[in-house]
């Protein structure tokens, strides 16, 4: 469950939600494997993020795990009963899955591939056209609302500047590479941190849509220990 990178800097500054999703597969993970050496003792997070993606037809929730202005993140998600975490690191690039309970807890370490690969950047003279929507409240957040769209596709998102968490620390590095089209650079101002709320994408050649919602945002402490994994 992938969105295919139309506006790679958009989809990589709203954190790239349906990437993240996909977990990655053992042979994926085999082939970047990392000594478990280089991970983190800890990675604690302070707030879960709920989101609701639709995809193919399909809807799923996956739970992100976020800590204020730290350069990774977790996602729980269960899957045919197996509880399934995964934290991206991009100061460390790594990518740690884990999977299991209790003393079944098992983990693998990966380098993680760099978010937006020199070929898929935009170019500044894509035709791209923006446009402003009406505000709405999301989740007691007053959300801006942005429209994108190109030749073959429709993007509709709506953020805001007032949540306590972001993913902005965790893509910035990305970020200061990417070349942004001059229309969207106007939307955001340096040091905002703004989380979306929701994401409407529509392919207009065949009228396919992928969208993300936020259901929910809430404190909860959880602390990633590696000394409780068994890594392969």
């Amino acid at each position: 469950m992938k969105i295919k990178a139309i506006i790679p800097v958009l989809i990589t500054f709203f954190f790239s939600i349906t990437a993240f999703a996909q977990m990655p597969n053992i042979a994926s993970l085999m082939a970047n494997k990392v000594d478990p050496s280089v991970v983190p003792e800890s990675y604690v997070f302070s707030w879960k993020y709920v989101m609701e993606i639709q995809s193919d037809g399909k809807t799923m929730n996956a739970e992100y795990l976020i800590e204020k202005d730290a350069p990774y993140i977790g996602m729980r998600m269960n899957q045919a009963g197996n509880q399934m975490m995964m934290v991206m690191d991009t100061k460390n690039k790594l990518n740690i899955g884990t999977i299991g309970q209790g003393a079944q807890k098992m983990a693998m370490a990966a380098k993680s591939p760099e978010m937006i690969a020199e070929a898929e950047k935009p170019t500044a003279d894509k035709k791209y056209t923006f446009k402003s929507l009406p505000e709405k409240t999301l989740l007691g957040y007053k959300c801006k609302g942005v429209e994108a769209s190109d030749a073959n596709t429709t993007i509709v998102f709506y953020y805001t500047n007032d949540a306590p968490v972001s993913f902005a620390e965790l893509f910035k590095s990305s970020l200061a590479t990417a070349k942004v089209p001059d229309a969207f650079s106007s939307y955001f101002k340096p040091g905002e941190k703004p989380l979306m709320l929701a994401m409407e994408m529509t392919d207009k050649t065949n009228g396919k849509k992928t969208s993300l919602k936020g259901l929910s945002l809430e404190k909860e402490v959880f602390t990633f220990t590696k000394s409780e994994y068994r890594f392969m």
